[in-house]
C-alpha cells in the first residue's frame, strides 16, 4: 500500500522484482538496507522506491541467539506490477 509505482517505469512498462537486503538489529529496527537485483541494471527509480519502503517498515522482532536479541540480515523481494 505504501509503493509509489515510478512514473518513468509505468510509462516504459516496466515490471519486476527487487530484492531488498537489510539488518534487523537488537531492537528489531530496520538497517542497511539496499537493493541487491532489479529488473533492469539501469533503472534504479524501482530500487530506490523499494529501498524507501523497506526502510520505513515498523520494527520487526528481533532475531534470538542463545535467548539473546541478535543482529539478522534478511532479504525481501518487492514485487512491481502494473495493472
Amino acid at each position: 500500500a505504501n509503493i509509489r509505482y515510478p512514473e518513468t517505469a509505468r510509462r516504459r512498462k516496466i515490471e519486476g522484482t527487487v530484492l531488498v537486503q537489510f539488518v534487523l538489529d537488537e531492537t528489531g529496527a530496520v538497517a542497511e538496507a539496499e537493493a541487491v537485483r532489479t529488473p533492469k541494471q539501469e533503472f534504479g527509480e524501482m530500487a530506490a522506491e523499494a529501498v524507501r519502503v523497506v526502510a520505513q517498515m515498523p520494527g520487526w522482532s528481533p532475531a534470538q541467539a542463545q535467548g539473546r536479541a541478535a543482529r539478522c540480515r534478511m532479504s525481501l523481494p518487492i514485487r512491481f506490477k502494473l495493472e
